[in-house]
């Protein structure tokens, strides 16, 4: 069953990155297309990270790929408020710097807490191997963490 499920994240990382790379192709508005080659890269750098962690041999190969999977799941939100302010056309949002600061803060943060960091990184996944494959338990409380 794991192997299924990695398969399944496997098509998906591959749908990622041709639906990514199509719009890229069609003759639509050159900034939100970016944007949208964007969010699809981080949907395939989280799926891809996840059908590796599945069904990895052992507990570090696991959690190896789910803080690749990280990096993924942690830019994507931005890139996606990123693209609904182009879509909407808030231009004028989008002309001041200080913008993309907000829009991509959380996401630099998130990598480095769930990606980089070993002290904060390590304890956040609790991983279990499952029937379905590695599994993260979230901990209960804050303490268990720190």
């Amino acid at each position: 069953m794991p192997l299924l499920l990695s398969l399944i994240f496997f098509f998906c990382f591959v749908f990622y990155i041709y639906t990514g790379f199509y719009i890229l192709t069609t003759k639509l508005r050159p900034g939100p297309q970016i944007t949208f080659l964007c969010q699809c890269l981080s949907l395939s750098i989280w799926s891809f990270g996840f059908s590796i962690a599945n069904s990895a041999p052992d507990y570090a190969t696991a959690l190896f790929w789910h803080r690749i999977a990280a990096v993924g799941w942690s830019t994507f939100y931005s890139f996606f408020l990123h693209f609904a302010l182009e879509q909407t056309e808030k231009i004028k949002v989008l002309k001041k710097k200080w913008t993309y600061v907000f829009l991509y803060a959380p996401a630099l943060l998130n990598i480095f807490l769930f990606s980089v960091s070993d002290r904060f990184a390590v304890p956040r996944y609790n991983l279990s191997l499952t029937p379905l494959g590695w599994s993260v338990n979230p901990p209960v409380n804050l303490q268990e963490i720190y």
